[in-house]
């Protein structure tokens, strides 16, 4: 206990009987130092090899993830590397702590949340990311060096801390979960995101993405709010974007309505964007809907992460409906990737013309949009 209390990192590698973990330990301690404990309940025999002692860094996160998938399998180990954390290597009672990172080895050839969010965090780009298997994935990380184990420590942190406040991940190999709508996305993808939530709505494939301007004048909240609890009323999800004006006024509708409805930001979920829409963001969680994001926590919406945010509300929709914009408003960007992923749009026709609706106008008289009095025909 007092070895193990001098490391703050390192490679864990559990089987089931002694004679296993003894023959293990002493292949491991040709290389490297090694400690041969028994867990509390007494099933388990663990060999923890420290990467990190006495704040002295043994080796790199590479060396003991090559180490531990070679140990575990050829002496049929369960093998993962933790990071204890300075304060967090044993509880109150004196019990080691430890959680796993990117799961057990064996033939998985997919990338776990930590290992990918590691590579966002290192700055390499998601289209690369989408692209990796095992292989060129050790490459890269070998490549990275120490940019990708400081990553690695940070997103270890990270994950942690989102699982400690509700937050959860899916990755794009996670193909049970991964919501297939998103891969009319192609390499545009995010290969990971982050939700609070139903994350059943997800599975969904009648949703409707409810769009429209922040500063829309009271008509065209007034239709947000109608169109969110028409939606609800006929069992659609609703998927809108959080914002101030009609974003907010459509999930109220659907809500009101007793709907579900999905919110998505550009932002990390341990803060709401916009302030004023803290309430609503609670309302829509503790209601059966859902919070989704693309960035971890830590991160700030800006104007291209808002952008981006709006090729999420297209792909996740079977139908995109414009509530109310002017011609040039951040709405616009949401329809072209309407446009683009081909789904089915529409737009509320207004009896009288204005610099609110006009975006409304143009996009009706280009044809790129149906009147909304045709959203419910077959």
């Amino acid at each position: 206990e007092k070895e193990l209390k001098q490391c703050t990192s390192g490679l864990i590698i559990s089987f089931n009987t002694e004679v296993e973990a003894q023959t293990a330990a002493e292949e491991v301690c040709k290389q490297y130092e090694c400690i041969l404990y028994v867990t509390e309940s007494g099933k388990y025999y663990n060999v923890f090899v420290p990467a990190t002692k006495n704040g002295v860094k043994l080796f790199d996160y590479q060396v003991a993830y090559d180490l531990g998938k070679e140990i575990s399998q050829k002496y049929k180990g369960n093998g993962f590397i933790t990071d204890f954390g300075d304060k967090s290597s044993f509880d109150e009672d004196g019990e080691l702590v430890a959680w796993m990172d990117g799961g057990f080895w064996g033939d998985e050839e997919e990338l776990s949340s930590f290992e990918i969010l590691s590579l966002q965090l290192s700055g390499v780009d998601d289209k690369t990311i989408l692209k990796l298997d095992r292989e060129s994935f050790n490459a890269l990380t070998k490549e990275l060096g120490e940019i990708y184990d400081e990553s690695l420590f940070n997103a270890r942190r990270i994950i942690k801390k989102e699982e400690d406040n509700d937050i959860y991940t899916i990755t794009f190999h996670e193909t049970d979960y991964y919501p297939v709508m998103l891969n009319v996305l192609g390499d545009e993808r995010p290969p990971i995101i982050h939700y609070i939530g139903n994350e059943e709505l997800l599975e969904r494939s009648d949703s409707v993405s409810i769009i429209g301007a922040r500063r829309a004048d009271k008509m065209g909240n007034g239709v947000a709010y109608q169109l969110g609890a028409e939606c609800a009323k006929r069992g659609k999800v609703v998927i809108a974007g959080l914002a101030l004006g009609c974003d907010g006024a459509a999930h109220r509708g659907c809500l009101d309505a007793h709907g579900e409805t999905i919110a998505i930001v550009a932002n990390g979920l341990d803060v709401v964007h916009p302030k004023e829409h803290e309430a609503l963001q609670e309302r829509i969680v503790k209601n059966g809907g859902l919070v989704l994001s693309e960035h971890p926590i830590g991160v700030k919406a800006n104007p291209t992460r808002l952008v981006a945010r709006n090729r999420l509300q297209a792909a996740l929709a079977e139908k995109v409906v414009v509530a109310q914009c002017p011609a040039k408003s951040g709405t616009m960007y949401t329809a072209n990737f309407a446009e683009k992923y081909k789904k089915k749009m529409y737009a509320v026709a207004f009896t009288k013309d204005n610099e609110f609706n006009s975006g409304n106008k143009l996009l009706l008289q280009e044809q790129r949009a149906l009147p909304t009095t045709k959203l419910w025909e077959l």
